[in-house]
């Protein structure tokens, strides 16, 4: 597209040891093929690209590597030698660290050997390299490792603890607030509910408050409308009528009709997974009835 450009280097950011190795078999396998310079330039790209992996291990240790007295701009070889002896004879205890080591010394090797332009020398270095790294970072896990003291298990404190603080903490899960649209229901269930068959002119006048509050809260749905007009017809019973059978009957239907809208404004309970138990007797029981040919 017109104005839009990429890097033409699509692993410019993706460059690792075992990216470093496998460039390097390449160039061997394409050597016969290329030109002298072509081949002396991709080797040094190689080399370009050990250095720029070493240097991402030196950053990352480069306090420790301080603290040993390496210069992390100036490591070579021939410092990190310094530290073999100690690593033989086990003062670095981190078994990590000491893998890291390593893999940067053999590192520093392969990138003086690719800038010798002797490359079937330095693939040995770097796949060194990557054994030491693999070892540091799956075996020992470097990462995790941030202390350079070796950590020790104080064995008097061993199975004296109290079995009674290892019980899970339980808390009780909290209920979700119910929506504008229940709380008004269920306060008009509340007042239908509080309607006395006998109340007479009281009773006609809260039967039509609360049909009043049906509608205000949508006029526009049918089993609302229809709820607010058994209601008012109960107001008007309850007016002129004595006879409470029926008006109770009606009051009984307004309310059922308004759980039924209170129930279906609820959140769902969470689903229930029946145990193992029972799922392993619902499978008997299936294949009992197949092998009865029910």
């Amino acid at each position: 597209m017109e104005g839009f450009s990429i890097d033409d280097r699509m692993d410019r950011y993706a460059i690792s040891q075992q990216m470093v190795i496998v460039n390097t078999e390449k160039l061997l396998a394409r050597r016969a093929t290329l030109s002298e310079e072509a081949f002396k330039d991709e080797l040094a790209g190689i080399a370009a690209e050990q250095r720029q992996v070493r240097a991402e291990f030196v950053f990352m240790m480069g306090g420790e590597l301080a603290d040993e007295g390496l210069d992390p701009a100036t490591l070579n070889e021939e410092h990190e030698a310094e530290k073999e002896s100690e690593l033989a004879e086990g003062r670095l205890v981190n078994r990590g660290r000491a893998d890291l080591i390593r893999a940067i010394r053999y590192m520093s090797r392969a990138a003086s050997l690719l800038h010798d332009e002797n490359p079937t020398r330095a693939l040995p270095e770097e796949k060194s390299a990557l054994k030491y790294l693999q070892s540091a970072f799956s075996r020992t896990r470097y990462i995790l490792r941030t202390l350079t003291e070796r950590e020790r298990l104080d064995l008097s404190r061993r199975l004296t603890g109290v079995l009674g603080v290892l019980s899970r903490d339980r808390r009780p899960a909290a209920e979700p607030e119910p929506g504008p649209r229940a709380a008004a229901l269920r306060q008009v269930l509340a007042g239908v509910a509080a309607i006395d068959p006998r109340g007479g002119m009281a009773a006609a006048t809260a039967a039509t408050e609360m049909a009043q509050r049906v509608l205000r809260i949508d006029a526009s749905a049918a089993p609302l409308r229809d709820i607010a007009e058994l209601l008012s017809s109960t107001s008007t019973r309850l007016a002129t009528s004595a006879d409470t059978t029926v008006i109770v009957r009606d009051l009984d239907r307004a309310a059922v009709a308004i759980s039924a809208l209170i129930r279906a404004e609820l959140i769902p309970e969470a689903t229930r997974f029946p145990s193992r138990g029972a799922a392993e007797l619902e499978g008997a029981l299936a294949d009992a009835l197949r092998r009865s040919g029910r």
